[in-house]
């Protein structure tokens, strides 16, 4: 506080004062506007992480629902190979909901099923099934199916993002030939 008598004394003293207020507001606001910034990048990569978890989720859920299909398929394990397809394969099976089906008519039927499931719930997904490589009538009994489900890929891929992508990206050497994960997609491998 400045008494009239300082005043009178040293004049230049409220003089010096006057738009200090108001870079110092300045200031709080310049701060203010980078913390928000910061907070939106935080914001926009949790909502990035959400949709890769929600793609994953999804992909899962759509590769038990198969796994179950063909379980369900009383000659499921040896028609395996009629589970085999990608997603250029045109729908177009028996009805075996009215019907008795055999065991490889059931096996089309249940991909009609289950290819408008993930059309239904992941728009522009990918997806191939396979027979592994590593499989062979000794050590597994032809039991072992691999899907493969990609989703658009919504991140950036600039060179600062590939190390984070790297997880959930399936490398183009696969133990399965020829499995690969398409461009521009995340995959998920089971």
């Amino acid at each position: 506080v400045i008494s009239e008598e300082s005043y009178e004394m040293h004049p230049s003293i409220l003089q010096r004062q006057r738009g200090a207020t108001l870079i110092e507001s300045l200031v709080s606001l310049i701060v203010l506007a980078i913390a928000i910034i910061g907070m939106l990048g935080v914001q926009a990569r949790t909502l990035m992480d959400i949709n890769t978890a929600a793609g994953r989720t999804q992909a899962m859920l759509l590769i038990d629902d198969l796994s179950e299909r063909v379980k369900a398929n009383p000659g499921g394990y040896a028609a395996l190979a009629g589970y085999v397809f990608d997603d250029t394969r045109s729908a177009g099976s028996a009805d075996c909901t009215s019907a008795a089906c055999n065991a490889t008519d059931l096996a089309a039927y249940d991909l009609d099923r289950w290819q408008e499931n993930i059309q239904s719930s992941m728009p522009g997904a990918r997806y191939q099934t396979f027979v592994s490589s590593d499989n062979s009538a000794a050590t597994t009994g032809n039991r072992q199916l691999g899907v493969l489900i990609g989703w658009t890929l919504r991140e950036r891929t600039t060179d600062e993002a590939s190390d984070y992508l790297k997880n959930f990206i399936v490398p183009a050497t696969n133990v399965n030939t020829g499995v690969t994960c398409w461009p521009d997609h995340i995959c998920h491998l089971a």
